[in-house]
C-alpha cells in the first residue's frame, strides 16, 4: 500500500453509508483541427482531434490514469484493459468502496464483467438506449412504479429510474 499524502475523499452522501470513492472514467475529445498531430482524427464532436481517456478518483478528482487515443477510436475500443489498470492502481491507494461512474458508451456486457471480477466495486452506468431498451419499452414500466416527475424549469421535466442487470459471471 502507498501512503500518501494526499486525501482521497468518499462521496458525502451514500445510500448504504459505505462511503464509495468516486471513480469517473470518460472520453475528453481535443480540437486539433489546426494542427498536424499524428493521432488528429475525425471525433464524435465533429472536428479533428484526438480523444484522450481520463480517469478521476475521490472527490477530489484526482487523476488516476489517462491515456491518448485517435480521435475516431470508440470510447469502447481497449476501455476493458484500460479499467483494469485503472481499478489495480486505485486498490494499491485504497482498499475503500469504490463507485465506478460511466457513461452510455460503456453500457457493455464487458465492462460489467470486468467490474464485477473486483471486490468492492460497485458501478452506475448510463443506459445506452439501444432497441431492446427503446422508450416504447421502458416507460411504461418506468411510470408504473410511480416514478416522481421533477420538473426543474419550464420546459425541464426529469425522473431516474434503475434496472439491475442480475447476471452471474461465476
Amino acid at each position: 500500500m502507498i501512503k500518501l499524502e494526499a486525501p482521497i475523499t468518499p462521496l458525502s452522501k451514500d445510500l448504504d453509508h459505505l462511503q464509495h470513492i468516486p471513480l469517473d472514467i470518460d472520453v475528453t475529445p481535443q480540437d486539433n483541427s489546426k494542427t498536424k498531430k499524428e493521432s488528429s482524427q475525425w471525433t464524435y464532436k465533429q472536428f479533428h482531434g484526438s480523444a484522450p481517456i481520463m480517469s478521476y478518483v475521490g472527490t477530489e478528482v484526482w487523476c488516476i490514469g489517462a491515456e491518448l487515443r485517435p480521435g475516431s477510436q470508440h470510447s469502447q475500443n481497449d476501455f476493458v484493459p484500460f479499467l483494469k489498470s485503472v481499478l489495480n492502481r486505485l486498490r494499491r491507494v485504497t482498499q475503500a468502496p469504490v463507485l465506478l461512474r460511466l457513461d452510455s458508451r460503456h453500457d457493455a456486457e464487458d465492462t460489467r464483467r470486468e467490474v464485477a471480477a473486483h471486490h468492492n466495486v460497485g458501478h452506475i452506468i448510463k443506459l445506452n438506449p439501444r432497441t431492446q431498451y427503446s422508450v416504447a419499452t421502458w416507460l411504461p414500466t418506468f411510470e408504473a412504479k410511480g416514478v416522481q416527475w421533477i420538473e426543474l424549469r419550464p420546459g425541464k421535466t426529469y425522473a431516474t429510474h434503475s434496472i439491475i442487470h442480475e447476471t452471474d459471471y461465476g
